[in-house]
């Protein structure tokens, strides 16, 4: 684990729990993370399959979970912004993207960027507890995207980024783009339209290098040889 301060927002980078120990095996900040999540998408019953007796109730997404690097954000000690990175390797588990796209479309969306999964990154579950937005917790967040992405070799990040509340959008202002050959398409578990999209890891826009360079420094990876 590493971790930084901003101001009153405690930072920390957490490598993947089944390194740690068994496979099912969850710590207690990955049920913590998973009850802000649930909480987050529940969205005060917009998507109820995430309220209690739901689906998707505590988000409990094991494959993935357990095989992704995850940042959170912290208040008082208390986890009130997450973010998950999924490594799209060979043996990684199914992706956010493959299920809502398919594994055809997002290998072709790739292929034109001139990457494959051993080369990319996904982004997601970036989620901020609604009474801490204040904090500009999501901008961080997706800064240390840019820094995970580039430390793990992973040119490109992938995301499927949500429509209704312009979650899109966010990313669309630090760079990102539709992952070519897509279009948005509507997931019933999400109850949106969800644009599949992009980002290059190594070309951060200006506006976010200081943010960045905070958590580069304070993640210990300032040696890495970044080129921002």
């Amino acid at each position: 684990m590493s971790s930084c301060q901003f101001g009153s927002v405690d930072l920390r980078l957490l490598s993947p729990p089944h390194s740690h120990g068994p496979q099912r095996y969850s710590p207690d900040w990955l049920t913590e993370a998973r009850l802000l999540r649930s909480d987050v998408l529940y969205s005060n019953g917009q998507r109820p399959e995430f309220g209690f007796g739901g689906q998707y109730h505590l988000d409990q997404d094991e494959a993935r979970d357990t095989a992704s690097h995850h940042v959170v954000a912290l208040v008082d000690g208390k986890i009130v912004g997450c973010c998950r990175l999924l490594e799209l390797g060979s043996t990684a588990p199914t992706s956010v993207l493959d299920e809502v796209i398919g594994t055809n479309q997002l290998d072709r969306g790739l292929e034109i960027l001139g990457v494959n999964r051993t080369q990319s990154l996904e982004a997601s579950r970036l989620c901020v507890a609604p009474d801490y937005r204040r904090y500009n917790i999501a901008r961080i967040l997706m800064a240390t995207v840019f820094v995970v992405g580039t430390w793990l070799t992973a040119p490109i990040i992938v995301a499927a980024m949500g429509t209704r509340d312009k979650q899109d959008r966010l990313v669309q202002r630090i760079g990102g783009a539709s992952l070519p050959a897509t279009n948005p398409v509507y997931n019933e578990g999400l109850a949106d339209h969800v644009r599949p999209m992009y980002l290059r890891s190594t070309n951060p826009p200006n506006t976010m290098l200081a943010m960045i360079d905070g958590a580069k420094d304070a993640f210990a990876l300032a040696d890495h040889g970044f080129p921002f």
